[in-house]
């Protein structure tokens, strides 16, 4: 076999048959650049199908000079950076040009004219003729999910190419080449698969060919940290080149659900906060970062992400736990969530990657009456200035984009345990997007108007059951995002999520033997007690000075609250050491316990200070029960409301022991008892204990229709005349 030794760019996908027929094995090394280094090329591994299209291009009615050795160690071909077949010469080409250096820059295919067709036993000489024009080329980036021209697109982008070929002297559309460096290494690669050199997908009847490329990312991967690239893709035709340059515009990833925080434990038993973050993004090969910013300032970060299988196209799904170790007693909420893709470089409080902020919110239970009407103020509306309401900001939630008429607004809450108004006179009633659809927006709700929820900054809340639960809220775009559609699936609706407010409905109660007939044991906590509680007529709890005990007032706190120094949990009592009926002081111990020291418990003591926060393990507060006892002792008890007289000319006394859940510095609930400070044997013991002095005093007031209340009677009206029977 001969071999022959070429400076050339090789035609690169010439036919397998040119290397079989008449058994001529021929061996070709190209160099295809200005280097002289040669390389081999096997004609074995190339197309027998391309042939026929060359030879009739160069107007031979019979192949067989083509796969001559002789013919093929003579001609000249070309071919472009990817191997694509061009164009090849009939013509013969004399021994010194077969040395010459091809440049880069000239690396492109010749345009020759195509040769006379003569017979074979045709000897007459004729010249070429002169080389045609050659044709105009065209380009066209159509996107292929959008279905618009491409001039920007976005990451996993599905661009449609196609080549208009137009005018002068065209060969066959196999001679086009469309490439695109769609993995932004700076180098095409080679080859018929390649996902750089366009697939064919119109045979080019019309002299319109169609390419398709598939760009997974907006730039090289892992990503570079910037939010754009630039893409240029190439069509050549002979020496004709066309080119388009494309911005891929990165696609931040977006939540596809609230995160979720937790407090647990980790594998070596320690104590952590979790922040569970689920997220979702149309670039395949993005590497995500969940970082959360902690109550603290601390931000704690994780790449740590698994992948939820997702059928319906590339938009992938995936989702990671933010850990951190918590100190003994350590409270770390709330906290904002943030995402981001390594097309971006930012930090944990960029204002630009999409962020969940998880916020909390603690009301009282709106279980009194403060207007007095007889009416509890949950069951009432279009008060004036309700006190049990709390103003919720929900502007941290709300983006820019957020709007009602850019879209839908997903507002959440439990009507069972919280109403949330516009205004603190609960003028109107919000509801949540759960009832909203139901057909109950703009119309009565328990006979209360009720707007939908509209992007409003501002709200009111109010808890109506205790324990806990929670506020959402989300938006839906009217403007998709950009999704894959694939046949079969119908991509879910995904709003995204603004934020949430944990809430938790506190409900804290101080009893006291109100009805004074448990003497010095704890209070029964019935509702009669309850009621005397309340009442503006009760006396209170008689308290003597010199007691043999202390009488106990119990609150109750909701069980397994953190009771550390560092909790933010705390509790206030507020009181007046010397009141109206007498001097009294309160403690956190018995009178019978033996280390009762007389100082204030900052001190080393037992006495409770009015005013003062204490954590609760400072008032000896039972995680099991939720119970702090509080011990009352009546130092001096007054003589002006000793007698009838007395009361008659001083009016009766009213004092209040009130007990505040303190939450991060903020009064979140409370409750108050009355007691009164008396000797033994004086006026209100005696009311309390002879029911025939009760009668007499209200015989007397309801003949004598003086409506004096001082004896702690009431006067009836008719509705309460009714409700008697």
């Amino acid at each position: 076999m001969s071999r022959s030794w070429f400076r050339f760019a090789l035609l690169a996908d010439l036919p397998r048959a040119a290397c079989s027929r008449n058994d001529h094995s021929v061996e070709v090394f190209a160099a295809p650049t200005a280097r002289r280094k040669t390389r081999p090329l096997n004609f074995e591994t190339f197309e027998a199908r391309r042939l026929l299209a060359m030879d009739g291009m160069l107007g031979f009615d019979d192949p067989t000079p083509l796969m001559s050795p002789s013919f093929l160690s003579s001609s000249l071909t070309r071919v472009s950076s990817v191997g694509t077949p061009l164009m090849a010469s009939e013509k013969l080409l004399p021994e010194d040009m077969l040395t010459e250096e091809i440049r880069p820059e000239e690396s492109g295919p010749v345009f020759l004219p195509p040769p006379s067709r003569r017979p074979r036993d045709d000897t007459s000489s004729k010249e070429d003729s002169d080389p045609p024009t050659p044709p105009t080329l065209s380009l066209g980036v159509t996107d292929i999910i959008f279905q618009r021209p491409a001039i920007e697109v976005y990451e996993s982008a599905i661009l449609a190419v196609t080549v208009t070929l137009a005018g002068g002297a065209r060969a066959p559309g196999n001679l086009l080449t469309v490439t695109a460096d769609v993995n932004f290494d700076g180098e095409i690669e080679a080859g018929d698969h390649s996902s750089e050199r366009g697939l064919l997908s119109n045979t080019g009847a019309d002299g319109r060919y169609s390419y398709h490329f598939f760009v997974p990312d907006d730039g090289p991967w892992p990503g570079n940290g910037t939010p754009t690239d630039k893409l240029i893709i190439r069509a050549s035709y002979g020496s004709v080149v066309e080119t388009k340059e494309l911005t891929i515009k990165n696609l931040p990833p977006r939540f596809i659900a609230q995160p979720t925080f937790s407090v647990g434990k980790d594998t070596a038993g320690n104590s952590v906060a979790r922040v569970s973050v689920q997220l979702a993004d149309i670039g395949l090969v993005d590497v995500h970062t969940a970082s959360v910013k902690w109550s603290d300032g601390i931000v704690t970060a994780t790449q740590n992400f698994a992948t939820i299988d997702n059928s319906c196209g590339p938009v992938r799904g995936r989702y990671a736990t933010v850990e951190r170790k918590l100190e003994p007693g350590q409270y770390v909420f709330p906290v904002e969530v943030r995402i981001a893709d390594d097309d971006h470089v930012a930090t944990a409080d960029d204002a630009q990657l999409p962020s969940v902020k998880m916020l909390r919110l603690d009301l009282p239970l709106n279980d009194d009456d403060d207007n007095q009407s007889d009416k509890p103020d949950l069951a009432e509306s279009l008060v004036s200035g309700e006190d049990d309401l709390r103003e919720l900001d929900l502007t941290p939630l709300l983006s820019p984009q957020m709007t009602a008429s850019g879209g839908k607004f997903y507002f959440g809450y439990d009507v069972n345990r919280l109403r949330v108004w516009d205004s603190a006179d609960k003028q109107r009633l919000i509801l949540p997007y759960t009832i909203e659809p139901l057909g109950q927006t703009g119309i009565a709700f328990e006979n209360i108007p009720t707007i939908p929820y509209s992007g409003q900054k501002k709200v009111f809340v109010e808890g109506i059951a205790d324990g806990q639960s929670s506020i959402t809220l989300s938006w839906l775009s009217n403007i998709p995002y950009p999704i894959v559609h694939y046949p079969g699936c119908n991509p879910p609706i995904a709003p995204i999520p603004g934020g949430s407010i944990d809430v938790t409905v506190w409900s804290i109660d101080l009893d006291i033997d109100s009805d004074n007939n448990d003497g010095f044991n704890f209070p029964e906590n019935d509702a009669w007690e309850e009621y005397l509680e309340d009442s503006e007529y009760g006396i209170g709890k008689l308290i003597y000075p010199n007691a043999s005990h202390f009488t106990p007032t119990r609150l109750r706190l909701p069980p397994s609250l953190n009771a550390g120094n560092n909790s933010p949990f705390k509790v206030r009592l507020n009181f007046e050491n010397v009141g109206k009926s007498g001097v009294i002081r309160l403690w956190n111990t018995s009178k019978a316990d033996p280390n009762r020291i007389a100082d204030k418990i900052e001190f080393g003591g037992n006495m409770v200070m009015a005013e003062s926060i204490y954590d609760l393990s400072q008032l000896n507060y039972d995680a099991a029960t939720g119970g702090i006892t509080i011990w009352i002792e009546t130092y001096i008890a007054f003589d002006a409301h000793s007698t009838k007289k007395g009361v008659e000319d001083f009016g009766k006394p009213d004092d209040r022991i009130q007990a505040f859940l303190v939450i991060d510095g903020t009064n979140v609930a409370s409750d108050e008892v009355k007691y009164m400070s008396v000797n033994a044997g004086t006026f209100y013991p005696n009311l309390q204990a002879r029911e025939e002095l009760r009668n007499a005093i209200a015989s007397h007031k309801v003949y004598s229709l003086t409506g004096d209340t001082n004896y702690a009677l009431k006067i009836l009206a008719p509705e309460d005349l009714l409700k008697l029977g």
